[in-house]
């Protein structure tokens, strides 16, 4: 158990230096190629020790470590309520107006996620308006029937 905690405290400290460092990469790529290049590194340095150690013990802790962390880490990177929050704090007077929070935070992110969708064909834009393509509806379709499946409702991931 040792060997895993100690292989995710190394790949605590290497992805963090690998965020900061190849800043054109998206996030989850860094993540996954960081995890990979740790677990294998760390395996291969321990096939070469004397010592006995049980590669699947040390590979679930690593692996449960890095989901762990995955999961903390997408949460702030991507929760708007936590990003309207820190927003609100960081005013000097602790409080920003509806009109503030929308511009900064709200339209922006409204901005970019409908910019992805359109870059990808789920939908066209035409003024203030968006449609549904073909290939959108089929996205959609399989995303209502994944929710249903998985029970997912309308409720917040984090809080209800």
């Amino acid at each position: 158990m040792i060997l895993g905690l100690l292989s995710a405290s190394v790949y605590c400290v290497v992805v963090l230096v690998a965020l900061r460092t190849w800043r054109r990469r998206a996030p989850v790529t860094i993540h996954l190629v960081c995890a990979l290049l740790v677990h294998i590194l760390t395996t291969l340095s321990l096939l070469d020790t004397q010592r006995e150690w049980s590669y699947w013990q040390m590979a679930s802790v690593y692996w449960f470590s890095f989901m762990l962390y995955l999961y903390c880490y997408s949460a702030f990177y991507k929760s708007l309520s936590l990003r309207i929050l820190t927003f609100i704090a960081e005013s000097e007077s602790q409080s920003r107006t509806t009109p503030e929070i929308l511009d900064r935070i709200i339209l922006r992110s409204f901005s970019d996620r409908t910019d992805i969708l359109a870059d990808g064909g789920l939908v066209t834009r035409s003024g203030h308006s968006y449609s549904v393509t073909e290939k959108g509806k089929r996205m959609a379709m399989l995303l209502r029937r994944l929710r249903r499946y998985l029970n997912i409702t309308e409720g917040g991931f984090y809080f209800n």
